[in-house]
């Protein structure tokens, strides 16, 4: 058997991904797009291994510059602080951003 024959997406990212990280225990995807966008994916089935996307939401655009590069890294907080992330907005100057699912 080919690996190709075992192939499947996991996930349809969005045009302009440009980031992406699973929460700790691995059922949830968070990505982040040159645009700004934060978007959280979660499987509806725990037996399956595809993602859908739950929870879709814009950087507010005072928060992002004319030099911004959207969103260009994603850290989920410690679990004992629930499902939340912090993401980075800009390459050159840092903003943080809590969101929960």
């Amino acid at each position: 058997m080919d690996c190709t024959d075992m192939e499947k997406p996991l996930v349809a990212l969005d045009k302009g991904t440009t980031c992406s990280s699973w929460n700790y225990s691995g059922q949830r995807l968070a990505t982040g797009s040159v645009h700004g966008t934060l978007a959280m994916f979660d499987t509806r089935d725990p037996a399956s291994s595809s993602f859908c996307c739950i929870s879709k939401s814009k950087v507010p655009n005072t928060l992002l510059c004319m030099e911004a590069d959207g969103i260009v890294k994603i850290v989920w907080v410690p679990p004992e602080y629930g499902d939340a992330v912090g993401m980075c907005l800009h390459r050159w100057n840092s903003v943080s951003v809590g969101g929960g699912c």
